[in-house]
């Protein structure tokens, strides 16, 4: 969810709290105003809404009262909340650093929807389609956490130290794709059975691992524009 001023005033107009990471500039003056001051880490303020999205006639608040707390991290960066919970009393700035890391699971899982099993590509414009493949991706990752279970645990026996230079970990690829490729027998073969079809791609898993090797990372270079679009559009496959 985006700290954007029309989320804020949609939330806000049906009583719903929320607690959102916001970029630490050029999202509000008074969040910039807020993250450069080092003497303040709590603070209510109120925003205002902008021109542009006044025009849109949306029928937005003129402004929206929020709360900012700071939350450090172990790394030394500083991350900013925004939140409709304003009342210091019963929400302590302290609780704050807390829930920020119990957004993990969740943060993960979405970026997990997003860059591996290609959520956001769809294969209709029609409301039901979208929702159609939404749904199929998210039953693919259950799916996928079901079977790959039992994998994890075989291919973690398989990492000793004194016979093998890296841990290995599962391909998220072969997962991806062999779900995929079995997903119609592991459902409707009736002459086939299921624990045969699920045997097979377990076993496929623990055959088909990735090594995982520390310290290994690669500079992220910024793709121009029309770089990104046409890889999305044309060059990117799913699981790939």
């Amino acid at each position: 969810m985006y700290a954007d001023y029309e989320v804020l005033a949609w939330l806000g107009q049906r009583s719903k709290d929320f607690i959102i990471r916001c970029p630490s500039s050029g999202s509000f003056k008074a969040v910039d105003e807020f993250v450069q001051d080092p003497r303040v880490q709590d603070s209510v303020v109120t925003l205002h809404i902008s021109s542009r999205q006044e025009q849109k006639g949306l029928n937005l608040p003129e402004y929206l009262t929020v709360r900012l707390v700071k939350v450090y991290l172990s790394t030394g960066e500083t991350e900013v909340l925004i939140t409709s919970l304003l009342d210091s009393q019963t929400y302590p700035r302290e609780d704050f650093q807390w829930i920020y890391h119990q957004r993990w699971n969740e943060e993960t899982y979405i970026g997990q929807l997003k860059h591996h099993w290609d959520v956001e590509r769809v294969s209709s414009g029609h409301v039901t389609r979208i929702k159609q493949d939404f749904y199929a991706s998210v039953f693919l990752t259950a799916l996928a956490s079901a079977t790959s279970a039992e994998s994890k645990g075989n291919l973690q026996t398989r990492n000793d130290p004194r016979h093998t230079k890296y841990a290995y970990k599962l391909n998220k690829a072969i997962v991806g794709s062999t779900l995929a490729a079995n997903l119609v027998a592991l459902l409707f073969n009736k002459q086939k059975d299921v624990h045969d079809i699920v045997t097979f791609i377990q076993d496929l898993f623990v055959k088909t691992p990735v090594p995982v090797r520390p310290g290994r990372s690669f500079e992220r270079k910024e793709a121009p524009l029309r770089q990104q679009l046409r890889y999305q559009k044309y060059e990117r496959t799913l699981w790939c």
